[in-house]
Order: structure tokens, then C-alpha cells, then sequence
């Protein structure tokens, strides 16, 4: 059984990585390198865009799945502090205006983790 993600309606219109079922036993093969198996994952590891069969094969029987692929990364791997913090502080007032220290009134202070707090 192969089960799309939540957002692809069916198997012509895989858009994301996918999980895979099936009894113990069963090897899974991709015709196309793009889709890494492991257990019951199967994650794209490049962008493609194309037809796919998976076959799943357990002593002579073999079930084939025809899926066709669209999936695009968007290349953003992680969000972390902002570039040239150097781990401070950053505080922002509430229109999201950045400020060189707390202010008078709300501060927002942004923390090198990404965490935020309110001062008064």
C-alpha cells in the first residue's frame, strides 16, 4: 500500500515525501533514483518532476504502483538568529520596527534562539 501525503489527492500527484506499507518481507524499488526507501519512508532527495513506479516484491509475487512526481525543495533548510547577531539581543518595538535598546513603553526582545518576551 502506498499512502500520499495529506496534501496529494491521489497517485498522480505525489508532491511530497510518501510512507510506503506492507507485511514484513516485502522489498521496495524505485524506478527512478530520486525516492530513498528506507523502512516504510520513501523521501525524494532531489527535485523531479515525472512518472515513478515503486514495486513491491515478496518471494514471486510483485505489486507495481504507478505514481507521478512533482516535488520542488524550496532550498530553505533552516531558520536560525538572524545573520550578524553574534548571539545578542534584538528588541523590536510593536509595528516590528527594530530598536538599538529596550524602549519606552512595549519591547519585544528576541532572543539568539529564536525565543521571544515582552517587556513593560
Amino acid at each position: 500500500m502506498v499512502v500520499p501525503a495529506k496534501e496529494d489527492v491521489s497517485y498522480s500527484n505525489i508532491t511530497d515525501n510518501f510512507f510506503i506499507g506492507a507485511p514484513e518481507g516485502v522489498s521496495w524499488t524505485s524506478s527512478e533514483p530520486v525516492i530513498d526507501i528506507a523502512d516504510n519512508d520513501c523521501k525524494f532527495v532531489q527535485n523531479y518532476s515525472g512518472d515513478i513506479i515503486l514495486t513491491g516484491t515478496i518471494g514471486n509475487f510483485i505489486k507495481t504502483f504507478a505514481l507521478k512526481a512533482v516535488f520542488v525543495k524550496s532550498g530553505i533548510t533552516d531558520i536560525g538568529a538572524d545573520p550578524g547577531t553574534d548571539g545578542q539581543q534584538l528588541y523590536y518595538d510593536l509595528q516590528g520596527r527594530r530598536l538599538p535598546q529596550p524602549g519606552h513603553g512595549i519591547t519585544i526582545i528576541r532572543n539568539a534562539s529564536g525565543t521571544y518576551k515582552v517587556i513593560r
